[in-house]
């Protein structure tokens, strides 16, 4: 509950803060105990989970013993993580790695990613810093994907952010790496956690930053729009809202890339004649913030289209406010008359109340 859960952290911020003031030998040697025992603790759990019964195998129970154990471990190892030389940095992540893959356990694989996690927070430059580490967690991450709990998302996602700041963008073959995290981020902006959302945002942006010197965001775009053409209107979706929040962050910043925001419109109107109602959502969004954004002169030959998507019979009645606040902004850049000529007659009645 809330109070045993703030007693814990109490604790661990207690030991975390004497073990940053400890001899280093004296830390040191704690924390290869404490590392053995990790290791006796999942060694066991792993010979149990599977036990002859009758020449059938039968799998032990999630609240056992040793696992139970095992996250009281890695909760004492996450309170020693600031205080870790490289040595126990490597050694602590050798431990933790087939823990994250773990799919029995959820308290367990929880907290296999917080201590990830505060690798990446505490030690980001020698932990992810080497290509040898790099390279061998992109495909831990990339494996146990499926087996990730929901519950895990968040603090997955915090890895996955830290890791994307230490990608050199102009590295073809770490640039490939990020590539093949794109979908999972563009899943989780539709996750129903806030916290996770945010954190797949987040993570976003780190990833369209990661060419600096890249400033109309070209080669990140074709990867994201490449997901407008999946076959489930869940990642159709949220590539649009990606699209969409890229527009928002970075559209006033870089004048290279606010140019291109009338051809990614103009792809994503195409999609306003979906059946599925979330990508019409979603599209209408991105008609909003790049009604906003997009510099008149490139929106202008698109509004016909744009008002053709508004006032189709799947988008009119579903998002009738949102609709509104969009053609008022239309208004305000383009005249009532302009916007008033173009729009559908058995339609003309909104603008004229508005």
């Amino acid at each position: 509950d809330s109070v045993s859960g703030a007693k814990v952290r109490a604790l661990s911020e207690t030991i975390s803060a004497y073990a940053l003031v400890a001899p280093p030998a004296f830390v040191g040697g704690l924390f290869k105990k404490l590392v053995q025992k990790m290791l006796a603790a999942t060694q066991e759990d792993e010979d149990g989970m599977e036990e002859e019964e009758g020449g059938g195998k039968k799998k032990k129970s999630f609240s056992s013993p040793s696992n139970h154990k095992a996250v009281i471990l890695c909760e004492l190892a996450l309170a020693l993580v600031p205080s870790l030389d490289a040595a126990g940095i490597a050694l602590l992540y050798k431990v933790i790695r087939p823990l994250v893959r773990l799919d029995r356990d959820v308290a367990l694989q929880k907290r296999a990613y917080r201590v990830l996690g505060a690798l990446c927070e505490h030690h980001g430059d020698r932990f992810l810093g080497q290509a040898d580490t790099r390279e061998d967690l992109v495909p831990v991450l990339t494996d146990s994907l499926l087996t990730c709990h929901v519950s895990a998302r968040q603090m997955r996602l915090r890895v996955l952010g830290a890791l994307v700041k230490t990608l050199d963008g102009n590295d073809p073959k770490q640039w490939d790496m990020l590539a093949g995290l794109v979908g999972e981020v563009l899943l989780c902006l539709k996750d129903a956690n806030g916290k996770a959302r945010e954190a797949a945002y987040q993570v976003l942006t780190a990833m369209a930053q990661v060419k600096e010197e890249e400033e109309d965001l070209s080669e990140f775009s074709q990867v994201v729009l490449a997901a407008l053409a999946a076959e489930t209107p869940h990642m159709r979706s949220a590539a649009v809202l990606a699209l969409a929040h890229l527009v928002f962050e970075f559209g006033p910043q870089r004048p290279a890339f606010r140019a291109t925001i009338p051809e990614l419109l103009s792809t994503v109107l195409m999609l306003g004649a979906d059946p599925v109602k979330e990508v019409v959502k979603a599209v209408v969004s991105f008609v909003r913030i790049c009604v906003a954004a997009c510099p008149m002169e490139g929106l202008e030959p698109l509004l016909p289209s744009v008002l053709e998507t508004l006032f189709a019979s799947n988008s009119k009645v579903r998002f009738r406010a949102k609709i509104k606040i969009i053609l008022k902004k239309l208004c305000r850049k383009f005249g009532y008359d302009k916007i008033l000529a173009l729009a559908p007659v058995t339609d003309r009645r909104l603008i004229t109340h508005i």
